[in-house]
């Protein structure tokens, strides 16, 4: 186990812990955790006792480091660079929804009013908005819709792949140009849409993931297809995406009536945590009077937690360069679903004090 003390943790995270409360900030209570306890959930057991945990955990509050986790293996820091997999929905839903506060794109506008070459593959009736929220019935295929669009939770890669095309069609300019463009407006400078000019077996900071096959561990795929970027492909750090929780949840980014939409649930998801509400790019529980934005990531070499909780502005970031088979996916995300566990319990007790 590595802790990062909070003065190194600044250094690393340029700013973070400079940032003055905004009103919103300023109200969110104080929580002194039980870092024993958080230690603990991450200590190799069940599943992964004999594969301990490889990556790096990151607990905030309002920018202010709360506690975090390591690899006694690789020396890990909040400046180290990661694919994030699936948590690059998010930062997509969040590029189409500032075109919606432009006013360029609405979201009830057919894919094929941006992309008409697509008609004759997905038909007329599939939306923007049925793209962020998993119900337009292309599912992971991505070939044709099945269903009727809006009916039906259907996870896909291949719509927000889509909606990159949108944005890169709307604006005239690559989507890595757009999303480096977001990542400047929230400091995050360890974040990249890998592309031609900056791949990402290129990246300075890069750990270099591991992925299972037949059992054994071997080196993942790094340079894949750029128009997968959009769905699960973008590169960055724990500390950035800190600095994006905060820059989404805490700060202006979007108008109030997008962000709203974003974080309120919009379809039903079948998960292991249980059912559980989608935005736009974004899981939502509320359970208990706790309200928690999630999501994971998945793709080879790497698995990804981020964990947001409004009432406290508290947010978790897990990063892991290690992805095992996604056939025992409770073995794969073991570590993910213990630390969420443990800092839940925390924070539901608190709540229950406060009120």
């Amino acid at each position: 186990m590595r802790h990062l003390n909070t003065r190194l943790w600044c250094g690393l995270v340029a700013g973070l812990c400079l940032l003055s409360a905004s009103p919103a900030q300023a109200a969110a209570p104080a929580l002194p955790l039980d870092r024993a306890a958080l230690d603990t959930a991450m200590q190799p057991a069940g599943p992964r006792a004999q594969l301990p945990f490889s990556g790096i955990v990151l607990v905030a509050q309002q920018g202010k480091l709360l506690w975090n986790y390591s690899s006694k293996t690789i020396p890990l820091t909040a400046q180290r660079q990661f694919i994030i997999g699936s948590q690059s929905k998010q930062i997509t839903a969040a590029l189409v929804l500032q075109a919606v506060d432009q006013q360029r794109l609405l979201l009830q506008d057919p894919l094929v009013k941006f992309l008409p070459e697509q008609r004759e593959r997905f038909g007329d009736a599939i939306t923007i908005q049925h793209l962020l929220e998993h119900s337009s019935g292309l599912g992971q295929g991505g070939t044709a819709p099945t269903g009727t669009p809006g009916s039906t939770f259907a996870y896909s890669n291949a719509g927000y792949d889509l909606l990159g095309q949108v944005l890169e069609r709307l604006y005239g300019e690559p989507f890595a140009a757009q999303a480096a463009r977001l990542f400047r407006s929230c400091e995050m400078t360890h974040s990249f849409a890998p592309s031609a000019q900056q791949l990402t077996s290129q990246a300075p900071l890069l750990v270099a993931g591991l992925t299972e096959r037949a059992g054994k561990l071997v080196a993942a795929p790094l340079d894949v297809a750029f128009s997968n970027n959009p769905s699960g492909r973008l590169v960055s750090s724990a500390g950035d995406l800190i600095r994006w929780q905060q820059c989404l949840h805490q700060q202006p980014l979007l108008k109030p009536a997008s962000y709203q939409q974003m974080t309120s649930p919009q379809m039903l998801r079948p998960h292991r945590w249980g059912a559980l509400g989608y935005g736009f790019g974004l899981q939502i529980s509320k359970t208990a009077g706790l309200t928690e934005y999630s999501h994971s990531g998945y793709v080879d070499g790497y698995i990804s937690t981020t964990l947001y909780y409004p009432q406290f502005a508290i947010g978790l970031v897990l990063l892991e360069p290690l992805s095992l088979d996604a056939a025992d996916i409770n073995r794969a995300f073991y570590f993910h679903d213990q630390i969420r566990q443990a800092l839940r319990a925390q924070l539901l007790t608190a709540g229950a004090v406060q009120q």
